[in-house]
Parts: C-alpha cells; structure tokens; sequence
C-alpha cells in the first residue's frame, strides 16, 4: 500500500518539475473509524506533510476516484515549490 503512495507522490511531483529528496510514510493515529497515513514529502531543506485516510487508499488501489487525496499531495508539492510557502524546515 505504501509503495503505491510513494509512487504517486513521485509522480505528481515529477509531473511539477521537483525531484523529492525522500518521501516517507508513516501509519498515524486511527481518527475514528478510520485509519490515518502521513506523507512526508522532503526536498532539500523543506518538508511538507500530508493527511492520507485509508479510505482513499482504498479507493486508489480499486481505481477509483481519489481526486482529493490527489489534491492534498499537489497541495504539498505546491508548498515545495514555492520560496515563501509553508513548508518546514527540516
């Protein structure tokens, strides 16, 4: 399951023109009745997190839309690429 985020995230963030340094995935906290993933996305110096529910998980791996999850990892991507975003530093 990781791998196919991972994956994605490269991708999406090849397609903006940035090559991230390291991603990593980590199993958060249950928020509910669902479970939560976090995506670190890291270039250089900057990070930017992202929320994953594993009901989008789901959904990618049924080929299923999961346009909102795609959505929060471009947001992220976003806040990579722009020198005054919210990306923290590492």
């Amino acid at each position: 399951m990781t791998e196919i985020l991972n994956n994605l995230a490269r991708s999406l963030a090849s397609d903006a023109g940035l090559r991230l340094t390291k991603i990593t995935i980590e199993e958060g906290e249950p928020l509910g009745c669902q479970d939560a993933w976090i995506l670190d996305m890291i270039k250089g110096k900057k990070m930017a997190s992202v929320l994953i529910y594993q009901t989008e998980l789901n959904k990618l791996r049924q080929g299923l839309n999961a346009d909102q999850m795609v959505n929060r990892i471009k947001s992220g991507i976003a806040r990579l690429t722009n020198e005054y975003g919210r990306g923290y530093e590492v």
